[in-house]
């Protein structure tokens, strides 16, 4: 059994790898499209865009591995002060639609053959703000009084991303324009075009 595991937790780390490199590519990919919109995204585009960002975080990680408490903390900053620099200008520019809206209205816009199937496979991409909470765990050896430090760093995580997260979807709820348009963006993502927010 313990054999089964490792390798699955082998394969899964593998998978996060190339999740974060497809996530990024395609990111960037959208961002060039808004930002020039002649600009026509290629497959061969997006397999160097994966390839960059890894080797990228390869860098990061493993060349400039001193560095990298001081570039966890100004990401941590960037972080906080990107959810607020997002959040504001979302509540007072953007129009709003009625909290009846919000929290009474469900779609099933992906074809799931019940409303509950469809809600469990959504909220796989909100339970995304906890992963990595875990992360402390792999510095404890290194940790002083790690029997203490260690949960309480974690506990305080999930809350802190818990938290941003929360207030980042019911801001996105509240000033979520036409969603319709938004879907049939030809876009990866329906939260970068413009006439969404």
């Amino acid at each position: 059994m313990s054999y089964l595991t490792g390798w699955l937790s082998v394969a899964v780390w593998q998978s996060m790898v190339a999740m974060g490199g497809i996530l990024r590519a395609t990111l960037i990919q959208d961002l060039l499209v808004l930002s020039h919109p002649d600009y026509t995204p290629q497959g061969w585009h997006g397999t160097l865009l994966i390839w960059a960002t890894v080797v990228f975080a390869f860098i990061v990680n493993s060349i400039l591995g001193r560095w990298l408490p001081k570039i966890e903390g100004f990401i941590l900053y960037l972080h906080v002060l990107g959810f607020f620099a997002l959040i504001i200008p979302l509540l007072y520019l953007a129009k709003r639609v009625d909290a009846n809206t919000v929290f009474t209205q469900w779609s099933n816009e992906g074809g799931w053959p019940t409303m509950s199937l469809a809600f469990f496979v959504g909220i796989i991409t909100n339970v995304g703000t906890f992963i990595g909470a875990d992360g402390a765990v792999h510095m404890a050896e290194e940790t002083q009084n790690a029997a203490v430090v260690i949960p309480w760093n974690i506990i305080i995580t999930i809350i802190f991303n818990g938290l941003l997260g929360f207030g980042m979807l019911l801001t996105t709820l509240f000033c979520m324009g036409d969603l319709e348009s938004a879907m049939e963006s030809s876009m990866h993502y329906p939260f970068i075009p413009e006439r969404l927010f």
